[in-house]
């Protein structure tokens, strides 16, 4: 498969591979080290899906789906997921992640997977999320009075009983919590749209999306929809609309940045994983 000659090409295994260039850019992600060249070819190229000419039922109920899922906004969903910042690519930052993934990760990993697991969330996305919040560094002080490995506030520290809030144990368990709490708050949200809605909450504060979802309303916008949110936040930085709204003024393109990121983040881990079985099963076979 293709992945799996870019990783080779990544380990040094072989020196070269042709790839399509949606697969090559997302490779980057995971093995910053190539180098995607140039393409041999200029044609024009497309991806799509191809059934027997003699299925005509079949074409047409494939092009009722995507005609629907264009319409209802299903499709730019998917695609945001997988493939809307593909091109965008910083060498340094993801060298780093990865360094820090095989360097600072293992020290807290224990206590990410035990609250994640307390809470009902995938402790690759609390790590991810950690690492945006801190790189990984349990001393880490933001100009803004955040604290710790999860950024922490003091408030929010007190109000869930933390001590010290540079202890890696407290500071995560308490994050995780609040996170929950903030998860709970949407839940007439669905999938991945109420994982998003919570970890803006968890940057930017509650009200301002509850703001965001005000908005979102007004304009006959689905406010349980992170596609609706995402174009509304950064509104809120707007006097014509901060003014009017009950939390007030916003940064409201940073959560939708620091949710870009996570996923970016998370999206690695996940794969590193596949990656690791596939060379675990390489060496044993």
């Amino acid at each position: 498969g293709t992945e799996e000659l870019i990783r080779r090409v990544a380990e040094r295994i072989i020196d070269i591979t042709i790839a399509d260039s949606h697969v090559a850019l997302l490779s980057r992600r995971y093995y910053p080290q190539i180098v995607v060249g140039e393409a041999i070819s200029k044609d024009e190229t497309w991806l799509g899906w191809a059934v027997d000419l003699r299925a005509e039922g079949l074409l047409g109920q494939i092009n009722i789906f995507f005609q629907t899922i264009q319409a209802d906004g299903r499709f730019k969903e998917i695609y945001d997921r997988y493939y809307a910042h593909v091109e965008d690519f910083d060498f340094v930052d993801l060298r780093a992640y990865h360094w820090r993934l095989e360097s600072r990760l293992p020290t807290y990993l224990p206590l990410i997977k035990s609250s994640a697991a307390a809470y009902g969330f995938d402790w690759r996305l609390i790590a991810a999320q950690m690492y945006q919040e801190s790189h990984f560094d349990p001393l880490a002080t933001s100009h803004a009075g955040a604290y710790g490995l999860m950024q922490l506030t003091e408030d929010t520290a007190s109000l869930l009983g933390v001590s010290d809030i540079f202890d890696p144990e407290e500071n995560i368990r308490a994050a995780v919590r609040h996170l929950k709490y903030l998860y709970n708050h949407f839940d007439k949200a669905e999938g991945m749209d109420r994982i998003y809605l919570a970890l803006a909450a968890y940057d930017v504060g509650l009200g301002h999306l509850l703001d965001a979802r005000e908005i979102a309303r007004q304009r006959q916008l689905d406010p349980d929809k992170w596609a609706s949110l995402s174009e509304i936040l950064p509104l809120l930085s707007l006097p014509e609309y901060y003014k009017a709204s009950t939390y007030g003024y916003c940064r409201g393109e940073e959560p939708v940045q620091y949710i870009k990121q996570i996923m970016l983040y998370y999206d690695i881990l996940r794969y590193q994983e596949r990656s690791w079985m596939t060379a675990y099963r390489e060496v044993e076979g």
